[in-house]
C-alpha cells in the first residue's frame, strides 16, 4: 500500500499556473536540474546560475517542415524554460551559451525537451519524461538537435532558422 501510495504521487500531474511564482520557480529549478544530471551530467555544476522563463505557449511556424503529429498534437499548450547558464571557467567551448535549457509544460510540470550547448538533447515528446526515467532511458545517449523537430521560439529571439529551439 505505501509502495502504491508513493507511486501515485510521483506520477500526479502538477498544474504549474495554479502554484504561486516562488513555489513554482523552485519546482521548475528541481526538475530542470534534475532533468540535467540524468541527461547530461557533465552539463551540471554545483552552484550554477538559474534562470526560469516566464510562460510561453507552443505554436506553429512551420507545419510543413514538423508533420509528426506528437509535435504539432501540443500547439497551443503552455510551458515555462529553465536556463542553466554555462560557465566558461568550468566547461568545455559550446555552441550555445547554456549548459541546459530545460522547456516544461505548465499544465502537467513534465518537461517537453532538454537541449545542451553541444546542440544535442532529448525531446519527451512520444515517451514522457517520467517514462523514461522509471525505464532508465537516459545513460550515455544524446540525441542531435537538429532531429529534436520542437519548433519553439524562445522569448526574445529574433525566429530566424538557427534560432528555433
Amino acid at each position: 500500500f505505501i509502495t502504491l501510495l508513493c507511486a501515485s504521487m510521483n506520477a500526479q500531474n502538477v498544474d504549474l499556473s495554479k502554484m504561486k511564482k516562488g513555489k513554482r520557480n523552485k519546482y521548475l529549478t528541481n526538475i530542470a536540474i534534475e532533468a540535467t544530471k540524468l541527461y547530461g551530467p557533465q552539463w551540471y555544476r554545483d552552484g550554477i546560475v538559474v534562470e526560469v522563463s516566464d510562460s510561453t505557449t507552443m505554436f506553429d511556424i512551420t507545419k510543413e517542415i514538423n508533420a509528426d503529429p506528437d509535435v504539432y498534437s501540443n500547439y497551443g499548450r503552455r510551458f515555462y524554460t529553465v536556463t542553466l547558464w554555462y560557465d566558461e571557467t568550468t566547461q568545455k567551448a559550446v555552441t550555445y551559451q547554456y549548459a541546459s535549457r530545460v522547456d516544461i509544460w505548465e499544465d502537467t510540470g513534465e518537461p517537453l525537451n532538454i537541449n545542451f550547448g553541444s546542440m544535442r538533447g532529448w525531446a519527451f515528446l512520444k515517451v514522457p519524461y517520467t517514462d523514461m526515467k522509471r525505464l532508465g532511458i537516459y545513460k550515455g545517449y544524446e540525441i542531435p538537435f537538429e532531429k529534436i523537430k520542437v519548433n519553439i521560439i524562445h522569448k526574445g529571439e529574433k525566429g530566424t532558422e538557427s534560432e528555433i529551439r
